[in-house]
């Protein structure tokens, strides 16, 4: 719950993050991912066949403040371009809008 957990309870429950991001401000965020099958691709013909997978990586983000409280937390999609660092960055600049 935001403002009423703190770390260690977030560590009891998910436990460890896969990603620890630093904001600078005495701030960080913890990343938990995972990949999500949006759809598979099938190509065929004659006695060949080809299958893709479409995947999105999807992230639970968890921001702490300095005494280690939930400051917020969210869902997002990282978009399939974009690096982890860009990611966390627009997500929390969107803390800001």
């Amino acid at each position: 719950m935001v403002g009423v957990s703190n770390r260690n309870e977030v560590l009891e429950k998910f436990g460890k993050p896969d990603v620890i991001w630093e904001t600078g401000q005495k701030e960080y965020v913890y990343v938990y991912k995972w990949e999500r099958l949006r759809a598979l691709v099938v190509v065929a013909g004659g006695y060949q066949a080809a299958v893709a997978a479409l995947k999105t990586d999807e992230a639970l983000l968890i921001l702490f403040d300095e005494a280690n409280c939930i400051k917020r937390i969210g869902k997002a999609t990282k978009p399939p371009f974009e690096s982890y660092g860009s990611f966390l960055t627009h997500w929390l600049g969107q803390d800001a809008e």
